[in-house]
């Protein structure tokens, strides 16, 4: 175990999920309100010796009106190993965010690679909408993923200007 103690990549993943019943009105504007970016809870000051980047995850869903995150975690994972997220992945190795589409809808044929630096936050916005295989029922989500390379700070995505920003929010029906 290691106390981080250098400049490492920290991520900060915000998971938007709703439904049909959220896509207007007063649950839409409730999760139009939800933040682009939130405070970093207390790092716990060991982390594994393997752990190469840590990766803030937050989920907001219309189950609860949005009100306040259904989950929060930090999440250390292994050195040789990317951070995925649907149609997005996050490079420890390269320190890059790379925005590939292979899922949801609409379609989009990005593939574009945004650097990390250790100066300002790098940030991909993405929405999608999703068929659910058993129903066919339409899920819908936002993805937030905005990562940097710093000591860990409680206002470090609150404070720290956005250098690179890449938005793709499309009309999803």
């Amino acid at each position: 175990m290691r106390q981080i103690v250098e400049p490492t990549l920290i991520v900060q993943h915000i998971h938007i999920q709703w439904t049909k019943c959220a896509r207007g009105g007063r649950l839409a504007e409730l999760r139009n309100r939800v933040p682009q970016a939130v405070a970093l809870p207390p790092i716990p000051r060991q982390t594994d010796n393997a752990a190469r980047y840590l990766v803030h995850r937050i989920e907001f869903h219309d189950l609860n009106d949005f009100k306040c995150p259904r989950e929060q975690k930090i999440l250390t994972p292994l050195r040789d190993t990317e951070y995925r997220v649907t149609n997005c992945t996050v490079d420890p190795e390269t320190s890059q965010i790379h925005f590939s589409w292979s899922n949801g809808a609409p379609a989009r044929t990005p593939n574009r690679f945004f650097p990390i630096s250790s100066s300002t936050l790098t940030r991909l916005q993405y929405n999608a909408r999703f068929a659910a295989i058993d129903d066919g029922s339409w899920n819908y989500t936002q993805e937030i993923v905005t990562a940097t390379i710093a000591l860990p700070a409680t206002e470090l995505f609150l404070n720290t200007a956005v250098g690179v920003q890449h938005v793709d929010l499309q009309h999803l029906w």
